[in-house]
């Protein structure tokens, strides 16, 4: 399996911005063989649950954080897609964001707790944490959950040419290097006919009936607007 690396451009991250207690968490729950781990009790009571991490969110994911409304419908849909597939890794890195912000241990974060990561971000306040829950809030209970912001770090890896090209050719299924609207809604199944419909013309910058791979990429880089 290889071993993702920091990088600059989206998306992976140096292990050095996990803390000394989720590093141990982790090797203990990735032990081998199996019977060695941690059993879900020992994992609950380990000292990285019991102590919050002073490890502030890599650049990256902060940026992608208070711009994920600025990104364009189809990314936003391939992001939520894509982070159902988060390697363990990147869930263990995002999970330690998530609890550093989480303060009342609900596994959710409310409009407080956006807007004092925004505060800390120098990316905003309340009024940044009320649109920014409203853009990511999939159900539509007023706060954001551990799945809901996992998107956000899907988002970021898709900037990435690599990750970009991997998201193009989950939903080209036929092999012709080209989406089509029937590709799309295949992957997109909940999306309304005229939802699909905003979403593809916002990327099909040529017009063609299909999105090539520069077009698709472009759209993940957020350099989709037409004109």
């Amino acid at each position: 399996m290889r071993r993702a690396r920091g990088r600059t451009d989206g998306g992976r991250y140096e292990s050095s911005i996990l803390s000394s207690d989720a590093k141990d968490l982790l090797s203990k729950l990735l032990r081998w063989p199996p019977e060695k781990r941690l059993n879900a009790t020992e994992a609950l009571n380990h000292r990285w649950f019991k102590v919050a991490s002073p490890t502030p969110l890599p650049e990256t994911v902060a940026s992608q954080i208070a711009e994920f409304k600025m990104a364009c419908r189809l990314k936003k849909a391939v992001a939520k897609i894509m982070s159902k597939g988060l390697n363990q890794s990147d869930r263990a890195r995002m999970l330690e964001m998530f609890n550093k912000y989480d303060k009342n241990g609900d596994k959710k974060l409310n409009v407080k707790e956006i807007s004092d990561m925004l505060t800390d971000m120098q990316k905003g306040g309340m009024k940044e944490a009320a649109a920014l829950i409203e853009e990511i809030d999939d159900n539509f209970d007023g706060v954001v959950d551990f799945e809901e912001f996992c998107t956000v770090l899907s988002m970021a890896q898709l900037s990435d040419e690599e990750e970009a090209r991997k998201a193009f050719k989950r939903f080209d299924h036929n092999g012709d290097n080209t989406i089509t609207m029937d590709e799309l809604q295949r992957m997109i199944p909940v999306a309304s006919a005229e939802q699909l419909k905003v979403m593809f013309a916002e990327v099909d910058t040529n017009n063609d009936g299909v999105l090539s791979f520069d077009e698709w990429f472009a759209a993940m880089r957020n350099f989709h607007r037409k004109g």
